[in-house]
């Protein structure tokens, strides 16, 4: 079975698009990362049954973008209620925030969905998205161990080259809208403890720190807050870094090892790729690691897709909220979904 990966990269007007007819490489550990090539795979876990691949290319093009004519736009469908399975997860996960034990944490959840997509149209899904979202990381893999994901993610867990790297803290979400509605503190509050979380780790293993934010970041119909980090790193260094970073508490809580020990005993649903990160690792010289949300995994014979999404819980937490929140996190994907021109 081939390999395949395409990626558009923010703000591109073009697209790549890499294939091996080897199976992916197995990697042991992240920490080999720095000495790697290719387009790399990461789950929010990794396990015997759900591993980091590498696909190593056989062929890499490069494509442009067709033009943009708008028929992309569409609405956000009204949330659906609560599942029960949703709303015994937050009691568990809400109850052990108001305990104390952890200061936040991340709530995923999933939803099966119908799309009429069939194999032969996945470049057309993939070119929708990157119309759809322009700012966003957007991809489409396929591998034998992960099976077939489209991603559309707005976070960075790390990208650079040579000794310049960048990454970013994005906590907090709010409906996009044209009036400057004032972030919550409850979304200031989760920010912050991302924030102060990426910058203690590089701290650790970086030079030359610098800091812009946080401000707010638009991502199609939702808004986030967002701090930008630059800094410098050795080359041999990166591997260790990654997996000091992943997964953040953007998408696991803190403290950051109990809480995904927590998430992996309690939470219904197993995250295999979502919330893990994916992206072109030393790729002509370039690395684009980005954190996999906003995405579905897609099973074309059925013509179905699971949609993951999950919200950071903080004692101030409603379930109705969060609830939409994740609703509305899904419909990135969704409206791509369907809406295939």
């Amino acid at each position: 079975m081939e390999s395949v990966a395409l990626f558009r990269l923010p703000g591109e007007r073009q697209y790549t698009r890499l294939a091996s007819s080897r199976p992916p490489k197995i990697l042991p550990s992240l920490d080999v990362i720095g000495q790697e090539s290719g387009f790399l795979i990461a789950p929010f876990h990794r396990s015997d049954t759900c591993p980091a691949v590498l696909i190593q290319p056989d062929e890499t093009a490069t494509t442009l973008l067709p033009e943009d004519t708008g028929a992309h736009e569409s609405a956000i469908s009204e949330a659906q209620q609560i599942p029960p399975s949703y709303r015994e997860d937050f009691n568990r996960f809400h109850g052990v925030v108001l305990d104390g034990h952890f200061s936040k944490l991340v709530l995923a959840h999933s939803v099966e969905q119908s799309y009429t997509a069939c194999k032969g149209e996945l470049q057309r899904l993939f070119i929708r998205a990157c119309l759809q979202y322009p700012d966003f990381m957007v991809i489409l893999f396929s591998t034998p161990q992960t099976g077939l994901w489209l991603i559309a993610s707005p976070e960075v867990l790390i990208e650079g080259h040579d000794t310049t790297w960048h990454t970013m803290a994005m906590a907090g979400t709010a409906a996009y809208t044209d009036n400057d509605i004032p972030w919550s503190n409850k979304n200031r509050e989760e920010q912050m403890l991302v924030e102060r979380f990426v910058r203690d780790t590089l701290e650790h293993f970086a030079s030359d720190i610098s800091t812009d934010g946080p401000k707010t970041f638009p991502a199609g119909h939702l808004k986030h807050l967002r701090t930008d980090f630059s800094f410098s790193i050795a080359p041999a260094r990166l591997g260790e870094l990654v997996c000091a970073l992943h997964p953040t508490p953007a998408v696991s809580g803190l403290p950051r090892n109990e809480a995904v020990r927590f998430i992996l005993e309690h939470e219904h649903l197993e995250r295999t790729y979502y919330s893990g990160f994916c992206g072109p690792l030393n790729l002509h010289g370039e690395t684009h690691l980005f954190v996999s949300l906003r995405c579905a995994k897609l099973d074309t014979a059925a013509r179905k897709a699971i949609l993951y999404a999950g919200g950071g819980l903080m004692p101030q937490s409603l379930c109705q909220e969060e609830w939409t929140e994740i609703w509305q996190k899904m419909q990135t994907i969704n409206n791509v979904l369907h809406h295939v021109q």
